[in-house]
């Protein structure tokens, strides 16, 4: 590979300026070490008559950020420096030699490609598309000219507190250990004849994955233009990110109360729902009325739930080994519950939601208006480490159908998910 070099006898100083500005906007908290030693870098390469080794230069760069711990440098910023990075070297290679830009037929192989491949397989699959198209001498990060598609993680953070198992079968125990039968015994030297045999009762519990898949589709009218204008990537960037977050959005909901906005056949299925069961007679799923071996039931009464009823369902959460809890409720019941005035006519204020998380004893309050289709249901906490999920395989494939002239864009997991610790939800349901 040919290193690139270029003389600035006259460096631009705003453009400059503007580089180190977003590096140090970017590199904030436990990241400021690493964000003040890419700008000192920058500093030592861009000085009068200063010969810049291009490739040097974005070596010096990633070998910083490499360094650092990933509680340091988090993926998200990691994936904004390497683009602004991109972007600035992008700019100078042109500066030098504008033959090299890449053409738009080869931004949509990779684009396709991106697509196409789960996202530690990305990086080969774009070099491959280099390879065959015949171009040298750029990096992948040179290369990506829009962010590749965000974990599920990023995109739902109550999904990413889940328990992620490769189990599909587990045994429990729902003895009473305060029993005799469960208790542990004791033993002393005057004691007569052999040990009393505990035995305790298993039962099992299966996770039945199942495919979950969201599918779009395209005129090839559409596809032909977005080609022409250079534009396909930045669509299947968009396509990708939304595909994902449609499918991790709808399986949140299923775990939490079921799939009833699907029917028949079209119903997610493989997800036991932590505040409803299903229901044969109205087929679909109802509101839990009677507490089981994994969810605990509060009632209210009145017309809408005070901080005290929230307090005493969350403490209905069995926790011996204190995990994060976490209060599931909509943002008008957060709102009035947060309500307070000082003195008699004292102007209405709000208390922060990390302090009303601390008043209703949780880790944390997740926002949501999707508990508001079930009537009667209030609020749930829960223990999100005590469901667990198990997910079989991805497939993410993109297909033209000729009879119709559109293009489709797939993604299917084949995912499931149940609790798996005992009592470790709770529900605040009306009387």
């Amino acid at each position: 590979m040919n290193t690139k070099k270029v003389k600035l006898k006259n460096p631009n100083i705003s453009e400059l300026l503007d580089l180190k500005k977003k590096i140090t906007n970017v590199f904030t908290g436990n990241a400021e070490e690493a964000g003040k030693l890419i700008v000192a870098l920058i500093d030592k390469m861009a000085g009068d008559e200063m010969e810049i080794d291009l490739t040097a230069l974005a070596d010096g760069i990633m070998e910083i950020i490499n360094s650092m711990t990933e509680d340091k440098i988090p993926q998200a910023i990691n994936d904004q420096i390497v683009k602004q990075i991109s972007l600035k070297m992008e700019s100078i290679k042109n500066s030098i030699n504008p033959k090299e830009k890449l053409t738009n037929k080869v931004k949509n192989e990779i684009a396709a490609e991106i697509l196409k491949n789960p996202k530690s397989e990305v990086k080969n699959a774009v070099e491959k598309v280099l390879v065959k198209n015949g171009i040298t001498g750029l990096t992948f990060e040179e290369i990506i000219d829009y962010e590749v598609a965000t974990k599920w993680e990023d995109l739902n953070p109550l999904y990413a507190k889940f328990h992620q198992t490769y189990f599909t079968q587990f045994h429990y125990n729902d003895d009473d250990w305060k029993t005799a039968e469960m208790f542990a015994k004791g033993w002393k030297e005057t004691n007569t004849g052999v040990k009393v045999i505990q035995e305790l009762t298993l039962k099992l519990k299966t996770i039945v994955p199942r495919f979950v898949y969201k599918k779009q589709e395209l005129p090839l009218e559409d596809l032909v233009r977005l080609d022409r204008n250079g534009r396909q990537s930045e669509f299947l960037s968009w396509l990708n990110r939304e595909i994902d977050m449609i499918l991790v959005n709808s399986i949140v909901i299923a775990i939490l109360i079921g799939d009833n906005i699907n029917t028949g056949q079209n119903r997610i299925v493989s997800f036991d729902p932590i505040a409803t069961v299903w229901d044969s007679v109205t087929n679909s799923f109802i509101l839990k009325t009677t507490p089981d071996n994994w969810t605990s039931i509060r009632n209210y009464t009145g017309t809408a739930p005070t901080v005290q009823d929230v307090r005493e369902m969350c403490d209905l959460i069995f926790n011996p080994n204190s995990k994060e809890k976490i209060l599931i409720m909509n943002q008008k019941l957060l709102t009035k519950l947060s309500e307070f005035r000082y003195g008699t006519g004292g102007t209405v204020m709000y208390r922060m939601k990390e302090e009303m998380a601390g008043q209703f004893g949780v880790s944390d309050i997740y926002v949501t208006d999707a508990l508001d289709s079930v009537t009667d249901l209030a609020a749930m906490v829960i223990i999100p480490d005590g469901y667990w999920i198990n997910e079989d395989i991805y497939i993410s494939v993109d297909y033209p159908t000729w009879e119709t002239n559109r293009h489709s864009y797939q993604k299917e997991r084949m995912i499931g998910g149940t609790t798996r610790d005992l009592l470790s939800t709770a529900i605040l349901t009306k009387a």
